[in-house]
């Protein structure tokens, strides 16, 4: 999955311990997943043309956790204090009382 790089540079930018050297091996980071709560390991991975950013290993476990289709928009939210991305992939459902 290619990652936007400007939105990724801005989360890398608060994270702790992220290196160049550190991008282009890969950096561990946790996904959240609230609504079924569960979490995942992936590996983000910067390519060598430094002009895009991908989730590596642990993306497919996640991918098919999450059920996600090839084009479909993956929505995360960095959350700075518990130090992982949670997903915001769903739906909201409209009470009515």
């Amino acid at each position: 999955m290619v990652l936007s790089r400007e939105q990724i540079e801005s989360v890398l930018a608060v994270m702790d311990g992220v290196t160049d050297e550190g991008l282009r091996s890969g950096k561990e980071v946790d996904v959240y997943d609230a609504t079924e709560e569960d979490e995942y390991k992936v590996i983000i991975k910067r390519f060598n043309d430094n002009t895009k950013y991908v989730f590596g290993k642990g993306w497919s476990t996640m991918k098919y956790s999450l059920d996600l289709e090839e084009g479909q928009e993956l929505k995360l939210y960095w959350h700075r204090g518990y130090k992982r991305f949670i997903v915001l992939n769903f739906q909201y459902t409209l009470l009515m009382i």
